[in-house]
């Protein structure tokens, strides 16, 4: 009977091992596949480098990869945060990101740190991330414990325990780069055109935040040290793409970093939709409009300009060329506005410093716009959203000197103290009487060549005089197919640019489908 019972039991034990090992078998090998579980994680819908998105929308893949097997066998508790907070040096923004860190502060641990980008590293390339990785790693050289680094926009909402329950759940000693993925389908301007070679780059969406374990900070601080530099000419034009991009661990995609319009049961992180509400209604005399034309390309200001100048007071709207437009001009102005002939020759492709300044002086120095608060310089073939853009100004104002447009860089190398930020001109910059006066009644600020990128030069005066350059998702550079969907479903447009294409002709059915494309993202109905 011993001998049986024993027989018995060896009977269940090979057979309790034999169906374990042919259901691990079938989980990794049959298609459609379930997706694998564990608290604070989606796996399934989140994988590594498999991970295809539009947007930030993901695709379920068809495999657990090896890293997440390592991490359903190797939760661990014990997560301390350093959060760092994308800050910028105006009132506005200053009040939201000190909300946000009076926030944590009240649930997080004493061992975790809150960081205001802004104050910590206040250096002019900052903003790109990059530069500050090396001082965060030397401040917090815990060995052994299981850090992670957070960043986080001043909007992003985060519950603190769900999300140190969901980092719990993954390995402490592998590199870890997390956060909800987006991907170009297409090259793009915003991304100096990099492509992966193989599959789509996946980058975070950083307005809900992003996470990096410190074995994925050290890896990275080894490539920093080596030199090893993969963005072309120093240019930073989207820093979290660009940091995804030069990154040695690929980008995990979660689904609990969430957006405002996919809420579900677990989020650690979620974004807003953009709506800024700073009082006061829409004034068609708030803002004078600056629009940058060219005589041999006028076809693009009835085309394009016009489609918006409707909406503006027609004495707040000057054109600025270099050649007056004889022929399309009507008792000395250009489809009913002013034309200022700015006297210098701009026709060169990399812009006009001179043309700039003439604008500036213009603003600054015309009775007509003595009251007026803001200058908006715009290309003649740039679409704005004129009631947006109030909207949108009215949140900066009574804060000194402030510029206000899509950040760009240049010269963004750890210890470079010429590196440059400016406000790409193509989206539209919006620059306050107070920063315009500070320019002009600068003496020694100067056009060293009147050729030179406007743009551009206009960042170098204002690193010189200590004005910010405040970043507005609002104003884009590109037209709305380079952007993911929930990006434009989640942001109040103000500015799209070019949005013809240079292999698509005027007037075309084509032609006309991409405008109308950028002014429904513009459109104020419904609002």
């Amino acid at each position: 009977m011993a001998s049986m019972k024993k027989g018995c039991l060896l009977l269940l034990m090979f057979t309790a091992t034999t169906t374990v090992v042919l259901l691990y078998w079938r989980t990794m090998n049959s298609k459609p596949q379930m997706a694998t579980t564990i608290p604070g994680l989606h796996f399934g819908e989140l994988a590594s480098n498999e991970t295809q998105t539009r947007g930030t929308s993901p695709v379920m893949v068809s495999n657990v990869t090896p890293g997440v097997i390592k991490a359903l066998a190797n939760r661990t508790g014990n997560v301390t945060l350093v959060v760092v907070i994308l800050s910028q040096a105006h009132n506005y923004h200053i009040a939201k990101a000190n909300k946000l860190r009076l926030a944590l502060e009240k649930e997080l641990a004493q061992e975790d740190k809150v960081y205001l980008s802004h104050e910590e590293w206040p250096f002019d390339s900052a903003w790109t991330i990059l530069p500050i990785i090396p001082d965060i790693l030397h401040s917090h050289n815990h060995a052994g414990e299981n850090l992670w680094l957070l960043f986080l926009e001043d909007e992003t909402d985060v519950w603190p325990d769900k999300l140190k329950d969901l980092l719990q759940g993954f390995n402490p000693n592998e590199p870890w780069f997390l956060g909800r993925a987006s991907a170009d389908e297409t090259p793009s301007v915003i991304h100096q055109y990099i492509v992966g070679k193989s599959r789509p780059i996946l980058y975070p969406d950083v307005s809900t935040g992003f996470c990096l374990n410190w074995p994925a900070l050290e890896r990275l601080e080894r490539r920093l040290k080596a030199g090893t530099s993969t963005i072309p000419n120093s240019f930073v034009h989207d820093p979290i793409f660009e940091l995804a991009y030069y990154m040695n661990t690929k980008l995990t995609n979660v689904s609990r970093f969430c957006s405002w319009d996919n809420l579900k049961a677990g989020c650690a992180t979620k974004n807003l939709k953009q709506s800024p509400q700073c009082g006061g209604g829409s004034s068609k005399t708030y803002i004078h409009f600056a629009v940058k034309i060219c005589e041999r390309l006028i076809e693009r200001v009835s085309r394009s300009s016009l489609i918006w100048i409707k909406n503006v007071t027609a004495s707040m709207v000057s054109f600025y060329t270099d050649v007056a437009p004889v022929k399309q001009m009507r008792g000395g102005k250009l489809f009913g506005q002013d034309v200022v002939i700015v006297g210098r020759n701009n026709t060169s492709p990399v812009g006009g410093c001179g043309r700039l300044y003439i604008i500036l002086q213009h603003f600054v120095n015309d009775p007509r716009f003595l009251n007026t608060h803001w200058l908006l310089i715009a290309d003649d073939n740039t679409l704005i959203s004129v009631k947006r853009l109030n909207d949108l100004l009215r949140c900066y104002e009574g804060d000194g000197p402030v510029v206000l447009g899509k950040r760009w860089g240049h010269g963004m190398t750890l210890g470079n103290k010429n590196a440059v930020t400016y406000p790409t001109g193509g989206a539209g910059i919006a620059i306050n009487k107070a920063a315009a006066e500070r320019i002009v009644h600068t003496t020694w600020i100067q056009c060293e060549d009147t050729r030179a990128a406007d743009d551009y030069t206009l960042g170098v005066w204002l690193k010189l005089l200590a004005i910010p350059v405040i970043n507005s998702e609002a104003f884009h550079q590109a037209e709305p197919h380079q952007y993911p969907i929930e990006h434009l479903k989640r942001v109040k447009s103000v500015s799209f640019h070019p949005y013809n294409k240079a292999n698509v002709k005027w007037d075309t059915d084509e032609w006309r489908n991409m405008r109308q494309v950028s002014m429904n993202w513009l459109n104020d109905t419904g609002d």
